[in-house]
């Protein structure tokens, strides 16, 4: 009911996903316009594409699970070659023994007949080694003309896989290793290597029927679970052949050495020859009984014609054998051995499909020994030892079974039902999910046509043949706006198609032309007639109304050729429409008669033609025009000129602007906006205003007009490019914060003393940049300070020389005349100047040589700690360090001096000159609290995995020995301070180490609570006699009390009198607590366990009394019931409990993991 419930929900809710699939797909076809049945034949192929794809799992799953059958196609010398090289020879020989039989079948005569490989049946024969198989065949006397591949002369046991050619079948005798594996893995890989071959060999009919031999002596003599093992290893090997080559065929038990069974010899020498090449045996019937049953009616069948044999054979001869008496009793003695065996080898069971037992039969292939009686056995004055049969090779009963029985059953082979059905779902599912694709192609198909259709529709709605200008530029403007409205949503509605078009793309096609054709006309009529309009615009601007018009004319043209410049680099209709559009209201200004809708409609036709003209050239042409239009009209304009600036920056200057990361390298700054210098602020924009302004001087007959403004222009020009390179110097001075990559951070730490370093390097552009202003009056100090840092390096460049300095260069005297030359000689204050320039030279080289002492931090944290701690304990006593940090900062110090200070005003230049120092700081404080943390992890944390909570504040915070103020006093000495207040970090220099808050707090707050712990603590507990509810039918008659401590255990007993305890407790000695309250007949139980087993009794008794009823001892509740005890009162008296409970209200020591911000 439950598996019927769960299957009519998941159909209730797969059609329920169906309907909303279906709705939604319609939801989405009306809005997009598709047709209705858009919908369901997307759901189809959707659905098609599912069910392949399962279809497709289903077959690969079914793939894995019969590996051994995918390795039959070109594979075989590639197993064979992968097995173990003492397993290679067996395969090998298993291999070529198959392709001799195959190729004598196909060279035989019986190809006349048809395949050769199918005329004949073909039967496998397999049982366990020496159970007589081999002999059984070759007693047979079966004709066998082909014998090259057959047993194997001189072999005793098959091999492998012994062939036998017969007229009427195949027989494929396997080696008894098969069906008994005596070599697990080994026997099991052969024998799956067998089933490869019958598989790839004969595909279509693999096998018709397989014969399972058994001895007789082995039924008789081997136990009944010997029986049952070897019947389910047979029953493996079958079920593997099953499923390899996928059908059910017909099984023979055939019982041999039957010569064992008393009576069967004498049997076979009372009847004819004739007689004896039948079979001896019982055909089962088709499935329809258990196969015990079916077996015991063969068993009774076969009795009962022996018993009746015996009848005729006693009657019509004298003296008849004593054996043939006994013979029906000794078969039915093999009955329990056989039915067991044949239970193991056909039962059924839910996880295989049961194999087909079609026959029994007896046989005997070769008479010798002796054979004993079953019947006799108990019987010591009968049973004789056994008859002596005479040496013998008569094959009793075999050749009626291999030559009749066998080839008459060749139809019963069957493909197994779960292949059939798995074969007809595949079938059915492949058929299903093709049809589904189909009919999902064919909607597919119709619906891109009725889409290209629908576009081409919906154009000739509006314009039944293509628009023809009729001179009327109001008209005109109105029908080409109306024409590139059409445009725009034909192309809306190509561009929205998210079916496949299937190859249709005559809607693309058309919408192609007619952008052409839009381009051509519009150049004819609206952009032709603004051409002209504005060349007589600008041969009518005038002094008087020139500002205004100036500027909208001047970002017109700015705006024009930047559109331009970026259609020709290969901008889409999104980048073009998100730039600054050109204004066309200019139209409004020299013809009052034009209307603002008509500059709208100009300046959306414009953006279309740009964007839908093929023609480079003409884009080309149109951007040199603007040019040339944008230099005419600043030589007319009498406006200020600081339009240029927006104009160099919007025009794209051949300069790229200069940013932060082209000195800390590309990438490195995460989480920073990469701020850059506008084009227009840099030399090479300043050259090309420059340029420009003389263009317009040059192309003006009076140029002395534009003067005023030119000056007006460069001193406003001059300021805003202050302003922009101090913000710029600002945000580099903090860049160093925005760098997250480790690699990148140690590069540039390593690089941090070098002149080429980010900050050195920006100082060297700054100074080249602002190159321009010297000699300006009203300058910052900042950029003086640049120029002459900029001197001091050029001397210290020049006097390089013969030393060979990696990092920075260091002061000789051959470089002084060339600094002469270059800085002036001859008056008191360039001499002054000179020697100021010397010194900050020398200073400079200091600072270099003390950076460069630094720079080993970057080698590892344990160096960047060595080097943090020389540098931190010293910062109130700097004199007394020889930390190259204090030589750096003593460094920047003089240079101040020498250069000059004049306060706040000189701020970006330090910024940068103390930027290494600051920057390797940085990275050292940040290095060596990652250090800090490790010993932090190695020296503490690591120490008190295993320490009891109970002793974690002893082993942290002992005065002599804990590992706490060990660390204090070792690793973090000389990054921490200690004041009335609690521990600090040291300050140098304006740094710190970062270490956490939360340390420090740590550090005060638990100092405080291990102040308040004792080593013990003084307990008394008093107890007084136990009590139970009055109508009870039996008093407790002791409370014992046992507290477990490492010293000893310390035991109160109350036997209902007034007793009392003393002991010190104390949290790291004593643990688990027991209180036991006696009955006559049995005794509770409470325990108090752990290290807090103590406090949580005194919790339990704080008011000096606990009550406890039956549901505290489970175990014992229905003995106190049955006593009537529902409550039992237990007085303890308690004297210096409160300090322990106290004591455990103290939160628990948490130790902090993070000390130290490594790299925030």
């Amino acid at each position: 009911m439950k598996r019927f419930l769960f299957v009519a929900l998941m159909a209730l809710l797969a059609l329920i996903l169906l309907a909303a699939a279906l709705v939604g797909l319609y939801v989405l076809g009306q809005r997009l316009g598709w047709p209705w049945w858009t919908g369901p034949v997307i759901l189809c192929g959707l659905f098609g594409l599912i069910l392949g794809a399962l279809l497709l799992k289903r077959w690969l799953i079914r793939r894995r699970e019969e590996e051994f059958v995918k390795r039959i196609i070109e594979q075989d010398e590639a197993t064979i070659a992968a097995a173990p090289a003492k397993e290679r020879p067996q395969l090998r020989d298993l291999q070529e023994r198959w392709r001799q039989a195959i190729e004598i079948l196909r060279t035989s005569r019986i190809r006349q007949h048809g395949n050769p490989l199918y005329v004949l049946p073909w039967y496998l024969v397999m049982g366990e080694a020496g159970s007589g198989k081999t002999t059984a065949i070759k007693s047979a006397r079966l004709a066998t003309p082909l014998t090259d591949v057959g047993p194997a002369q001189g072999i005793s046991g098959t091999r492998n896989c012994d062939w036998w050619f017969c007229e009427d079948a195949i027989i494929l005798d396997t080696a008894g290793r098969y069906a008994i594996p005596v070599d697990e893995e080994h026997d099991k890989e052969e024998w799956r290597k067998f089933l490869s071959l019958l598989v790839k060999y004969r595909k279509r009919e693999p096998l018709n029927g397989l014969v399972v031999t058994i001895a007789a002596d082995k039924l008789l003599d081997a136990g009944l679970d010997k029986l049952v093992e070897e019947g389910r290893s047979i029953r493996a090997r079958v079920d593997e052949l099953m499923r390899a080559i996928g059908a059910r065929i017909p099984v023979y038990v055939l019982v041999t050495k039957t010569d064992k069974i008393l009576g069967l010899a004498e049997l076979a020498e009372t009847l004819p020859d004739k007689a004896l090449e039948g079979a001896m045996g019982q055909v089962v019937p088709l499935p329809g009984l258990e196969i015990g049953e079916a077996l015991e009616g063969a068993l009774d069948a076969i009795s009962e014609q022996l018993r009746a044999l015996r009848c005729r054979i006693v009657l019509c001869r004298e003296g008849s054998p004593s054996g043939l008496l006994l013979l029906p009793g000794e078969i039915d003695a093999l009955r329990s051995g056989l039915l067991t065996f044949a239970r193991a080898l056909f039962a059924e069971n839910p996880y295989q499909e049961t194999p087909l037992c079609r026959g029994l039969y007896f046989s005997s292939a070769r008479q010798e020994g002796i054979a004993r009686s079953q019947l006799l056995q108990g019987l010591s004055t009968l049973d004789q030892g056994g008859q002596q049969l005479r040496a013998g090779e008569k094959g009793l009963f075999l050749r009626g079974l291999f030559a009749r029985v066998l080839p008459s059953d060749r139809g019963l082979f069957t493909p197994l039902a779960a292949f059939l059905r798995r074969r007809r779902l595949s079938e059915g599912l492949g058929l299903l999910a093709w049809n589904l694709v189909m009919l999902s192609l064919c909607g597919l198909l119709t619906a891109s046509f009725l889409k290209n259709k629908t576009a081409l529709e919906d154009f000739t709605e509006d314009f039944s043949l293509v628009p023809r200008l009729s001179g009327d530029i109001e008209q005109d403007l109105l029908l080409m706006d109306r024409f590139r409205i059409e445009l725009v949503r034909m192309g809306e509605r190509d561009r929205d198609w998210w079916l496949p078009r299937m190859g249709l793309t005559q809607s693309l096609q058309v919408e192609k032309d007619l952008k052409l054709r839009f381009c051509a006309l519009l150049e004819e009529g609206a952009l032709g007639q603004w051409d002209r309009q504005f060349q007589d615009m600008l041969a009518r601007v005038s002094t008087s109304d020139s500002d205004a018009v100036v500027a909208k004319l001047a970002e017109h043209l700015v705006r024009r050729a930047k559109l331009i410049d970026a259609k020709l680099k290969g901008a889409g209709h999104a980048q073009l429409a998100a730039m600054p559009q050109p204004t066309y209201e200019l139209l409004q200004v020299f013809s009052p008669e034009a209307l603002s809708e008509e500059a709208f409609l100009v300046s959306g036709l414009a953006l279309a033609w740009l964007e839908w003209t093929p023609d480079q050239a003409s884009l080309i042409q149109s951007r040199t025009k603007a040019r040339e239009q944008l230099t005419a009209i600043a030589a007319k304009s009498n406006v200020s000129l600081h339009w240029l600036v927006s104009w160099a920056n919007e025009t794209g200057l051949d300069g790229q602007p200069i940013t932060l990361e082209q000195f800390w390298g590309l990438g490195s700054l995460h989480g920073h906006d990469n701020a850059g210098l506008p084009p227009a602020f840099t030399r090479q924009g300043k050259a090309r205003i420059d340029a420009f302004l003389k263009e317009i001087q040059a192309s003006l007959e009076r140029p002395q007009g534009l003067e005023p403004r030119r000056v007006e222009f460069e001193r406003w020009y001059e300021d805003q490019y202050l302003l922009a390179w101090e913000s710029f110097v600002g945000k580099a001075a903090q860049a160093r914060h925005q760098i997250t990559d480790a690699d990148r951070r140690k590069d540039l730490a390593g690089g941090m003393a070098s002149m080429s370093s980010p900050y050195f390097t920006l100082l060297d552009v700054m100074a080249e940049e602002l190159g321009f202003l010297k000699g300006k009056a009203g300058l910052p100090g900042w950029v003086e300070l640049a120029w002459r840092l900029r001197e001091a390096k050029l001397l210290a460049q020049r006097q390089e020389a013969d030393k060979s300095a990696p990092v920075v260069v260091r002061t000789v005297r051959e470089g002084e005349q060339g600094l002469e030359q270059a800085l002036g000689k001859g008056s008191g204050s360039d001499i002054k100047r000179i020697e100021a320039v010397r010194a900050a030279s020398k200073e400079l080289e200091a600072y270099a040589a003390a950076l460069e002492q630094i720079l080993p931090v970057a080698t590892s944290p344990a160096v960047a700690y060595a080097v943090a701690a020389d540098f931190y304990p010293y910062s109130t006593v700097q004199h007394e360090s020889k930390s190259p940090f204090y030589a750096a900062a003593n460094s920047i110090s003089k240079l101040k001096s020498i250069l000059g200070t004049r306060g706040a005003a000189e701020q970006p230049f330090w910024d940068l000159a103390s930027g290494p120092l600051q920057y390797l700081l940085d990275y050292t404080s940040q290095e060596a609290a990652c250090e800090l943390q490790t010993r932090w992890e190695e020296e503490v944390l690591s120490q008190i995995q295993s320490v009891p909570e109970s002793k974690l504040g002893k082993t942290l915070f002992e005065p002599s020995a804990g590992l706490v103020w060990k660390f204090l006093k070792g690793s973090a000495a000389p990054f921490l301070g200690q004041n009335r207040r609690g521990h600090f970090a040291k300050v140098a220099l304006g740094s710190s180490l970062p270490v956490s808050g939360e340390f420090l707090a740590f550090l005060s707050r638990t100092k405080t609570q291990e102040q308040m712990r004792l080593p013990s603590y003084p307990l008394t507990i008093n107890a007084q006699p136990l009590d139970v509810n009055s109508d009870a039918q039996e008093e407790p008659s002791a409370g014992i009390l046992n507290i477990q401590c490492a010293n000893a255990t310390h035991r109160l007993e109350n036997y209902n009198y007034p007793v009392s305890m003393s002991l010190d407790w104390a949290p790291d000695v004593c643990g688990d607590v027991s209180l036991d309250i006696k009955f006559s007949s049995f005794t509770l139980t409470k325990k108090y366990a752990g290290v807090r087993g103590v406090p949580m009794f005194l919790a339990d008794f704080r008011t000096g009394v606990r009550r406890f009823t039956p549901n505290d001892f489970p175990d014992s509740k229905a003995s106190l019931e049955d006593l009537g005890v529902r409550e039992i009162t237990v007085k303890y008296q308690l004297e210096g409990s409160v300090p322990i409970l106290k004591l455990q209200a103290v939160k628990p020591l948490k130790v902090p993991e993070v000390i130290a911000q490594c790299w925030r």
